[in-house]
């Protein structure tokens, strides 16, 4: 696969928008955004005060949520994750012969009852 066609696959299958500290941007995959959620030391909405509500009750802005954590070489990094794309990964995963493999294996052979 060529190196453009590798790039066109990857946004395809994008959830998000991974930035490092040196301000390069690099697609997120499902498997990545995942490891980003686990290791986050930050995790945010972006959100607003509504006049109707109490602002003790931000209103939820925005298609997507942020991550913020740091590489293991002390890196800042900040990840964009898009919500039904993240949603719509999950989904698929669970659809998956892989996924059937994992929760039969999980369930096992346990006839502990």
């Amino acid at each position: 696969m060529q190196a453009h066609e590798k790039e066109k696959e990857e946004q395809k299958d994008s959830v998000g928008t991974l930035t490092l500290e040196d301000g390069v941007e690099h697609s997120l995959s499902l498997h990545d955004a995942c490891n980003k959620i686990i290791h986050a030391k930050n995790i945010y909405l972006r959100v607003q005060n509504s006049e109707t509500k109490k602002p003790t009750e931000p209103t939820f802005i925005g298609k997507e949520f942020g991550t913020e954590g740091t590489t293991q070489g002390g890196k800042n990094w900040k990840a964009m994750i898009e919500i039904t794309k993240f949603c719509d990964g999950l989904l698929r995963v669970e659809d998956s012969k892989d996924f059937e493999d994992i929760s039969a294996n999980q369930s096992g052979d346990d006839n502990s009852e």
